[in-house]
Formats: C-alpha cells, sequence, structure tokens
C-alpha cells in the first residue's frame, strides 16, 4: 500500500514534508529478504563481537572465530570428560579408555548437532544454487554462514590436534601415526580447505554448507552407535548398553546408507553441474579453484564407500545386531 501523497520514503521512516504532528511509521520490510532465524542471531552476534580479527595474507577472510571454536571445542571436550569421570563414575582413565573416547564422541556429538540446526534455517532461507557469489545474500546472513563455515573448521583443527597429535605423541605412550589416521587427517584438511576456499574465493560456500549439513547430519547417530558398541566390548553399563545398541544400530546404518549411499551421489553430481558445467558457476569460481574443490568432494563420498558397504551388512538384518558383543570378523 502506497503512503499519502505528502509523505516522503527515506532509509528510516515515512516522514511528512509539510507538519510534524504525525506520528513516524516504520520502514516496511523488503519483500524479497526474509527476517534473522531467531536462533541464527546469537552466531551472527558472536562472529561481529569476537575480537581480534585475524585474517588471511592478502585477503579480507577473518580466521578468529575459527580459533575461538578450538578452544571452545577443548573446553567441552575436557568438561565431558572430567563430568563422567566424577559426577557418572564412568571407569578411569586407561590406555584407549572407553570415558575418554565418549567424551570425544559427545563432543562431535554437540559439534553435529550445533552445525546441522543453523546450516539448515540458514539453507532454507536462500535459493539453493552451489556456486553463487555470497554478496547476493544478505549482511545477516553472510555473518551466520561465514561463522558456521569457521565454526566446522574449527572442529576439524580441534579434532586433529587433540584426537590425533596429542593422542598417539602423548597420552598413549607414544604411538605411531598409523594409515586410518593420516586417513582421517587428510580429511579434515580437505573439508577445512574447501570451507576456507569458498570464503576467500566469495563464491561456491553454498556448496561448502549443504555438504557440511548433510555429512554431518549421520553424524550423531554413527557416533552413538560407535559409543554403545565400545562400551559394550568394555562391559560398561552393560544391560542399558545392550538394550541401546540394538537402536543405535540400526538408526546409523538407516541414515548413512541412505545419505551417503543414495543422496549423496545425486547431491554431489549436482553441485558438480551447477560448479563445472553451467556459465554463472563457471563465471563465480575459476574453473583451477573448481577442479580442486570437486576432486576433494567425490574423494571424500568414495572414501565413504566401504562404511557405505558396512551399514547395508547391517541393514539386511533388521533389528539384530551384526556388531554384537561376540562378534568376530574385521571391523571398519
Amino acid at each position: 500500500q502506497q503512503p499519502p501523497a505528502y509523505y516522503r520514503y527515506d532509509n528510516i521512516t515515512y516522514q511528512p514534508k509539510m507538519t510534524t504532528t504525525t506520528t513516524p511509521q516504520k520502514k516496511p520490510p523488503i519483500p524479497d529478504e526474509p527476517p534473522t532465524p531467531l536462533l541464527v542471531k546469537p552466531w551472527v552476534y558472536l562472529y561481529n563481537t569476537i575480537p581480534p580479527k585475524f585474517y588471511i595474507p592478502n585477503t579480507n577472510v577473518s580466521t578468529s572465530f575459527a580459533l575461538c571454536s578450538c578452544l571452545f571445542f577443548c573446553a567441552l571436550y575436557k568438561t565431558i570428560h572430567l563430568l563422567l569421570l566424577h559426577v557418572f563414575h564412568w571407569p578411569p582413565y586407561t590406555e584407549n579408555d572407553v570415558t575418554r573416547s565418549s567424551a570425544i564422541k559427545i563432543t562431535a556429538i554437540c559439534h553435529s548437532c550445533l552445525l546441522c540446526l543453523t546450516l539448515g534455517l540458514l539453507l532454507q532461507t536462500q535459493p539453493f544454487v552451489p556456486s553463487c557469489p555470497m554478496k547476493v545474500h544478505p549482511q545477516w546472513w553472510q555473518d551466520g554462514a561465514n561463522a558456521m563455515l569457521e565454526f566446522c573448521t574449527g572442529y576439524m583443527l580441534y579434532d586433529a590436534i587433540l584426537n590425533i597429535f596429542i593422542a598417539r605423541y602423548f597420552q598413549w605412550g607414544g604411538h605411531a601415526m598409523s594409515v586410518p589416521d593420516y586417513c582421517y587427517l587428510v580429511h579434515h584438511f580437505a573439508t577445512a580447505y574447501y570451507m576456507t576456499a569458498t570464503r576467500v574465493t566469495g563464491a561456491g560456500h553454498v556448496s561448502a554448507m549443504v555438504i557440511m549439513f548433510f555429512g554431518e547430519l549421520t553424524n550423531p547417530f554413527q557416533n552413538a552407535f560407535c559409543m554403545t558398541r565400545q562400551m559394550m566390548k568394555k562391559d560398561v553399563f552393560v544391560d542399558i548398553t545392550k538394550a541401546l545398541h540394538v537402536y543405535t544400530e540400526f538408526s546409523y546404518a538407516f541414515l548413512y546408507f541412505f545419505i551417503r549411499g543414495c543422496f549423496g551421489p545425486c547431491l554431489c553430481g549436482y553441485v558438480t553441474y551447477d560448479i563445472a558445467f553451467t556459465k554463472h558457476g563457471r563465471s563465480y569460481i575459476p574453473i583451477r579453484t573448481s577442479i580442486v574443490w570437486l576432486i576433494m568432494l567425490w574423494a571424500v563420498l568414495l572414501g565413504s564407500y566401504p562404511w557405505v558397504l558396512d551399514t547395508f551388512d547391517m541393514l539386511k538384518d533388521g533389528l539384530d545386531v551384526k556388531y554384537h558383543k561376540g562378534y568376530v570378523g574385521v571391523e571398519l
């Protein structure tokens, strides 16, 4: 509805030209710009208030929030570990102990839940164009997206430092790195590089966010399954663990198989098409950059196929547990 003729429009209010007795009216919201979701507002606030800003050289891309997120996860892990030991009376520390391992997994579950909830809210408010530039989004959305990309990067940094390097060389008696450890680090590096590169490029962030969303969506169920599996082997809370393990194994297997095995290739195929085979994708993202991203994307997806086949085996038996306490065979 248009304002009366004697009103003029400025950036703040409808203000009358000739009189000051009329009550000013607030500027109507722009129809194309959705309001900031309530659960995204704290992330936007934190992203804009954490000082100081540390920038990647020759860019305007800050890494401060990622470093703060890394410290947050270190503190969260230590808090959970102490709670399990001293409040819930879990078994004390031993090499490869179930308490420490469970604290790591609960921290991972917290990360995934916070990340997926916020990513889902951000993604559903904007059109899904994997290669689109960051500048086309509202400022609050840009801040929220950058916060999530750095939040996940901070988790990858925490996970690599605390659970690989420190655990191997200090807490576990100087054990050498294994092949799975190196694969773990390569996965984390590729993920962190992809997320940071989209911010440096100024485009492609939606592709990173949607891949993060569906990749992390299975993580709480996978970690819950790994927790009950290890607790059952170590005879920790035996009755509860056996009852829970039936459902953690089935729910993890169901989600992982369909998201990674069925939906994942379709999603990655669409991202590949949009980035590499559309005119707008090639104009937003340099071809050499997109090639590196897509190699990493497909390498991570194909690297998960041993787990896809494993979860298919779990599903074939329904609620009959594959990894029971007396299981004999190769375990992933």
